[in-house]
């Protein structure tokens, strides 16, 4: 913690539980496809929903 930096030789406890949270995320995130999130779109909103979501996003009538 208050070391100097050459006696830094590992990374201090919250760094590496930052980093094994961050790895868990990442991982939790990159097993969700685009596929998982609109069939859960579907499934919480209803039929359709993606149309009124793709209406939503698409470019503004000018």
């Amino acid at each position: 913690m208050a070391s100097p930096p050459e006696a830094r030789t590992t990374p201090c406890a919250i760094s590496r539980a930052m980093a094994c949270a961050e790895s868990a995320w990442r991982a939790s995130v990159g097993s969700v496809t685009i596929a998982d999130l609109a069939g859960d779109i579907e499934s919480d909103y209803g039929s359709g929903a993606l149309a009124g979501i793709g209406a939503w996003l698409g470019p503004a009538d000018s």
